[in-house]
């Protein structure tokens, strides 16, 4: 089953990371004011129920990148603390093979399984949305103190595969993409619905 056509903030190839800083911040900021706006504009039935073919609810999509951030933000805080401490010269970021095959799939328009660890369970947390945007104000500040390291220079192991590692700068990427793929996601349920119209707007 395919999704939605989707919206992925555009983000250059290759540059340094101290450019590469304020615009993911602010590809982050974007996310997190479409997920505000889905919420806000959804009524409470609307947050709790499925798609059709029996897919996630809003509260359980956000459930799952809360969890997914989560996954993610151990090992990207201890590769920041070894990057900081690191003597080597900032360089132009680069993604790594690996690191480009994860953040196409994310783009990708077709379903794609959850790890286990990271299915949402039957009940979300009460202040799940809040959660989600915790976690990407961790991420922003993670690589903004980053910012003047070499990216690239040290690897993490994935918190879902071991057999996936990414650098930094891959993991940065794979979590804003993640994130921009369920907001598209949550955009087209509430679409869906059919329950009272929207009192917000849809990217």
């Amino acid at each position: 089953m395919r999704l939605a056509t989707r919206y992925h903030a555009p983000l250059p190839a290759s540059t340094r990371p101290s450019e590469m800083a304020p615009i993911l911040v602010r590809a982050f900021a974007d996310v997190d004011h479409r997920l505000q706006t889905a919420w806000d504009g959804a009524s409470a039935a609307q947050r709790d129920t499925r798609r059709r073919d029996g897919g996630w609810s809003l509260r359980e999509v956000l459930e799952h990148i809360a969890l997914t951030n989560e996954g993610y933000l151990v090992p990207m805080t201890q590769l920041a603390d070894a990057l900081v401490r690191s003597p080597r010269v900032a360089a132009p970021w680069r993604a790594t093979f690996v690191g480009k095959w994860l953040v196409r799939s994310l783009e990708m328009t077709i379903k794609m399984p959850a790890p286990r660890t990271i299915r949402p369970g039957p009940s979300p947390r009460p202040q799940v949305l809040e959660a989600v945007i915790e976690t990407h104000h961790a991420v922003c500040t993670l690589v903004k103190r980053t910012a003047e390291t070499d990216w690239g220079s040290v690897r993490m192991v994935s918190p879902f595969s071991r057999l996936v590692r990414p650098n930094f700068g891959d993991a940065v990427l794979a979590v804003l993409r993640h994130s921009e793929r369920h907001a598209s996601q949550i955009e087209a349920l509430l679409q869906e619905l059919p329950s009272a119209p929207l009192r917000g707007t849809m990217d």
